[in-house]
């Protein structure tokens, strides 16, 4: 049989087995902590952002009394 030149198929180009995906697999497992240690951190931005906000709201309020009572 001849096969036109470019039609040979790559060992491993398709792999048919889960043993193909075990690298995968532990390259996924390795970045697992990282993506929940960044999801973590992501957290604890959100929530010192919020209470920022909270005590701006405050002063804001405050000052908004103030106004009102002639002060």
């Amino acid at each position: 049989m001849v096969k036109a030149a470019g039609t040979e198929a790559r060992a491993g180009a398709f792999p048919t087995d889960d043993h193909a995906r075990e690298p995968l697999m532990a390259r996924s497992l390795t970045l697992l902590p990282l993506f929940v240690l960044m999801a973590l951190a992501a957290c604890e931005t959100i929530e010192g952002a919020g209470r920022d906000l909270e005590t701006a709201g405050e002063a804001i309020s405050e000052e908004a009394q103030e106004a009102q009572a002639g002060n």
